[in-house]
């Protein structure tokens, strides 16, 4: 809390309720001085709390209420708020100096002060005309400590009030840091595989989940050809077809004459066995059979079977 905040609110506040009290019981706001309706000289003086005639070296009190009754009714209220606003500025300040000021508001507060001033202005505008006085200061010294007390009040919310809280609202302590959790509130706990609840005025999050591959291989790879078993077929006469033996490439010394490169030692050998005896059994074409591989191959298929 800023002290010269507090101060300057302790010293409007006090000011206010000072201008309120000389204007609410001094009965100086309406006066006359010279020659009365009688004649004699003598002097009149007329505040909230009541009138006082003085002629002839003698005073005695006025009653408001003689004069005009609504006019007595609104002195009434003006005195009750005057009070009432002195009031609420010892209890402010008890609530500053406990450390209360978040507790002041200002819309209850402020109630008897704006009160008193309307009460102010109506008891000045509705003098009755047969009353020979003229307006004076003390009304006016009262409106103004009354505006006085009303702005005391929301100073004190606004300036010592801790933020700005909700009256009577208190900030909570918060709870000691752990590793890994946010320090105030209560721990939250992660979670793993699930996506957070999204929280309202927030935008949602997507949902980190782990990137999944693609089935078959990464992203952008042929698919898998499926392979067949292969079955051997049997021969007319329950002969196995005949396996060739893979022909050995001897190499050459290089520079003599009518030499070659060299050619692959294995090399890929056909049978002999005419295509269209054996068909395929998916599409009825003739196999071919390849004694490297020891399988019948589908041309059309591209397959091994």
């Amino acid at each position: 809390m800023d002290p010269q905040r507090r101060s300057t609110v302790f010293a409007i506040a006090a000011a206010g309720a000072l201008l309120i009290a000389i204007g609410v019981f001094t009965r100086s706001w309406f006066t006359f001085s010279g020659t009365n309706m009688g004649g004699a000289d003598g002097s009149i003086k007329i505040g909230l709390t009541g009138g006082q005639s003085c002629a002839g070296g003698q005073c005695h009190s006025v009653s408001l209420g003689d004069a005009d009754a609504n006019w007595g009714y609104v002195a009434i209220a003006g005195v009750l708020a005057g009070i009432a606003a002195i009031g609420s500025v010892v209890v402010m300040i008890y609530f500053v100096t406990r450390g209360r000021a978040h507790a002041i508001d200002p819309k209850k507060f402020a109630i008897p002060a704006g009160v008193g001033a309307a009460a102010s202005a109506i008891f000045i505008f509705i003098k009755p005309n047969q009353i020979p006085v003229k307006i004076s200061w003390s009304g006016f010294v009262a409106i103004a400590g009354f505006g006085m007390v009303a702005g005391a009040m929301f100073l004190a919310q606004r300036w010592l009030g801790g933020g700005g809280g909700p009256p009577g609202w208190r900030p909570q302590p918060g709870y000691p840091q752990q590793p890994g959790y946010p320090q105030q509130g209560y721990p939250q706990q992660p979670q793993q595989g699930y996506p957070q609840q999204p929280q309202q005025g927030y935008p949602q999050q997507p949902p980190s989940y782990p990137p999944q591959q693609p089935q078959g291989g990464a992203y952008g790879s042929e698919p898998p050809v499926q392979r067949i078993q292969p079955t051997m077929p049997r021969m007319p006469g329950g002969q196995s077809p005949p396996s060739q033996p893979p022909v050995a490439m001897m190499p050459m010394q290089p520079g003599s004459p009518g030499s070659n490169p060299p050619v692959p030692m294995m090399q890929k050998q056909s049978t002999t066995i005419p295509p269209g005896s054996n068909p395929c059994p998916r599409c009825s074409t003739g196999l071919a059979y390849s004694s490297t591989h020891g399988k019948w191959y589908c041309a059309r298929c591209q397959a091994y079977v």
